[in-house]
């Protein structure tokens, strides 16, 4: 990639988003979807693609119901049945993509962005954030690890320390 040449490779954003939808009309259009793809497919190219699709069904899960929250609570309250429901599916989607991710992980070690995408990455992160303090702490070593790698490591330490019952 060029110096300062950035690197925008989400196609289904690209092609989806309603924004854009007027520039679809542009005659330069084909080619900054081509350009796009380019893109995309050069940065996928060294991936490990079954990992990455797992990773991005569980984090699609992970955020969508994570997403519906504050309309929930909005519309019934915090306190609410329809919140404690949601918050059950929440918990019972959070043990299974931790089964998965814990596989992952005992089997693997912790996986960068250049096997599993940035998002990947990010799913691992999130799963692990969301576990319980048990959890956490087992995975911060491995973490600790992975951040010369680009990954973030300070959201989990403090949230493992505010489970501990310390700042």
């Amino acid at each position: 990639m060029e110096s300062g040449e950035a690197r925008f490779i989400d196609y289904k954003y690209l092609m989806n988003d309603k924004n854009l939808q007027p520039l679809h009309k542009e005659n330069r259009w084909k080619e900054l979807v081509q350009l796009v793809l380019d893109k995309k497919a050069a940065y996928e190219k060294d991936l490990d693609m079954p990992l990455v699709t797992m990773l991005d069904s569980v984090y699609t899960l992970d955020q969508e119901y994570r997403g519906a929250i504050d309309g929930i609570e909005k519309k019934y309250g915090r306190e609410s049945q329809q919140m404690k429901e949601h918050w059950g599916l929440i918990n019972k989607t959070d043990e299974a993509n931790l089964v998965k991710v814990k596989r992952l992980l005992d089997d693997r070690g912790w996986l960068g962005a250049n096997v599993l995408g940035d998002q990947g990455n990010t799913t691992l992160f999130l799963v692990i954030q969301h576990a319980d303090i048990k959890t956490q702490e087992a995975y911060v070593p491995m973490m600790r690890e992975a951040v010369a790698k680009g990954n973030s490591l300070a959201l989990l330490e403090d949230r493992i320390a505010l489970g501990q019952g310390k700042r």
